[in-house]
Parts: structure tokens; C-alpha cells; sequence
């Protein structure tokens, strides 16, 4: 048996996961669990299989920076996203 899948294993990460979650939390963190349906489930796991190596948590999270600099753009930092959009795709 490979020593990743002992008891003493398994509870050493336990208690790593447990310890890490009680930090995030006493920063300010929260842990949010959600109940997604089934169409909106598998659009999540599309994205995240379509970006090799990233995990579900680091894509919500991607997105909500991204939902939250939108929110928070001035109307100067919208045109130059967009003249930077338009720069990557004519290649410059």
C-alpha cells in the first residue's frame, strides 16, 4: 500500500485541511458551499476541463474578480479593455 492511502495518511490531511480551513476562516474567509443543477454544474466542468491543471474553486474564484473589476471600472479602464482586446486579436 503506497503511503499516501494509510490511516496515518489520510488524517494527516485531514487535520492540514481542517487547520487550513479554521485560518482562511479566522482571516475572514467564509466557507460557501452551493448547490448548482445539473446544466449549470456541467457548464462549470466544462470550463474547468478546459483549462488543464486549474481546479473548480480557482475558476469560480477567476470569475468573481472578473465580475468585480467589471463593476468596478471606470469608463477610461473599459476603453483601454477594449483597445487591448482589439490588440490581441490583430496581433500587437
Amino acid at each position: 500500500m503506497p503511503n499516501s492511502d494509510t490511516e496515518h495518511s489520510r488524517k494527516l490531511r485531514a487535520k492540514t485541511a481542517s487547520a487550513r480551513k479554521k485560518r482562511i476562516i479566522a482571516e475572514g474567509g467564509h466557507d460557501l458551499r452551493v448547490l448548482l443543477e445539473a446544466e449549470c454544474y456541467l457548464k462549470l466542468q466544462a470550463i474547468v476541463e478546459s483549462r488543464v491543471g486549474i481546479s473548480r474553486r480557482a475558476v469560480v474564484i477567476e470569475m468573481i474578480d472578473r465580475e468585480y473589476r467589471l463593476l468596478n471600472k471606470t469608463p477610461k479602464e473599459d476603453k483601454l479593455d477594449q483597445l487591448d482586446i482589439i490588440n490581441d486579436q490583430i496581433g500587437r
